[in-house]
């Protein structure tokens, strides 16, 4: 029996019409599309993997464009360098980035610039690239003492197709803790 189109004379209401205006799959079809989801939704299908690294950052080499009034200011870009360490203390790799002060908020004695930027992860493998907004304060390399999370916004290597979110919280010295939480499309 063939797929046929079921559509009576058009009924006065849209909802009617709707339900009724369908194709019907014969029975041949129908247990071809659920034999064909069924091979899709599991057994030999590959799941996506997610990877936790968690990494501490070196010494800062910082290197400044100051465009606006002398010290901190709007439109002033910053690139930088560190090295990275893992937990037990072993190299890493190195963090690279490029940060740019978009705005500066004053409450009370406080100040707080809102920084754009990219940075990028050099990993064995490949790398990671996040990017978006984090707060700091001036003349400061790292993020407040809230932290900041920004979007992984893709991978190179082994880190191909990466999504996920990356935590930067702040350390004692200028340094940060930054945990990549790595989402990977299936291999």
């Amino acid at each position: 029996m063939a797929d046929r189109a079921v559509c009576p004379g058009p009924p006065a209401d849209r909802a009617a019409r709707f339900a009724a205006c369908h194709v019907i799959p014969s029975p041949s079809s129908a247990l071809a599309l659920g034999v064909a989801f069924l091979a899709g939704c599991g057994g030999g299908a590959a799941k996506s993997q997610t990877k936790r690294i968690t990494l501490f950052t070196g010494p800062i080499k910082v290197f400044q464009s100051d465009v606006g009034p002398r010290g901190s200011s709007r439109g002033d870009v910053r690139t930088f360098t560190r090295s990275l360490r893992t937990e037990s203390g072993r190299p890493a790799g190195r963090l690279d980035g490029t940060t740019a002060i978009t705005d500066e908020v004053r409450r009370g004695g406080k100040v707080r610039e809102y920084r754009v930027g990219t940075v990028h992860y050099t990993l064995t493998g490949g790398t990671v690239a996040i990017g978006g907004v984090y707060v700091s304060t001036p003349n400061s390399s790292v993020p407040v003492s809230e932290g900041a999370r920004r979007p992984i916004l893709g991978g190179t290597g082994v880190y191909r197709g990466a999504k996920g979110e990356v935590v930067q919280t702040p350390l004692p010295g200028g340094r940060t803790k930054d945990v990549l939480d790595i989402d990977l499309p299936p291999r």
